[in-house]
């Protein structure tokens, strides 16, 4: 008789935990889509991949998970990456401001292959909340970072641009 009441209470248990795990489909998602544009400018270009893993989107916030590897002609140590590796510039479609508010890294003091996947993820503050059709278009550049590429005509002599991606994808629907 008690096997009964502690089977469903464990019944029970389990099929909260998975609604749960549920309730946010894209901190889930496996295969998001998106679509890659490259743009190469150096012959080491072609060892750079880059992806994006995933976006998770709040009322007023959203995170682009992203994962690059095959930086070994292009980083050299820890500070390189900083340099290198760009922020991306975000655009939304229909059209808002996003305001870069953080970004993580791997622990890069404990790569020894520059060569191996780095994830990476920038948040951004929203003016206001996504709407359910939102596309975004994302520039994420390996060049030298800085104001050489602003719009001034700064020269850049140190490194030549390395590469572009941009990625264009769908934010998934909550």
């Amino acid at each position: 008789m008690k096997t009964k009441p502690v089977s469903l209470v464990m019944l029970a248990f389990v099929l909260l935990i998975a609604a749960a795990c549920t309730q946010n489909p894209t901190a889930n998602q496996q295969d998001f889509q998106f679509e890659e544009t490259v743009q190469d400018y150096a012959d080491d270009a072609g060892n750079i991949q880059m992806k994006v893993r995933n976006v998770q989107v709040g009322d007023m916030e959203m995170t682009i998970y992203l994962t690059i590897s095959g930086l070994q002609n292009v980083v050299e140590k820890e500070a390189d990456f900083s340099n290198r590796v760009c922020d991306p510039l975000v655009s939304l479609d229909p059209a808002q401001a996003v305001t870069k508010v953080g970004s993580t890294v791997d622990d890069l003091t404990k790569i020894n292959d520059w060569g191996e996947p780095i994830d990476v993820s920038y948040t951004y503050e929203l003016d206001q909340p996504l709407s359910n059709q939102t596309s975004v278009s994302m520039d994420w550049t390996i060049g030298p970072c800085g104001p050489c590429f602003d719009e001034q005509n700064i020269p850049c002599d140190v490194f030549p641009l390395v590469t572009n991606h941009r990625f264009s994808f769908d934010i998934p629907e909550k």
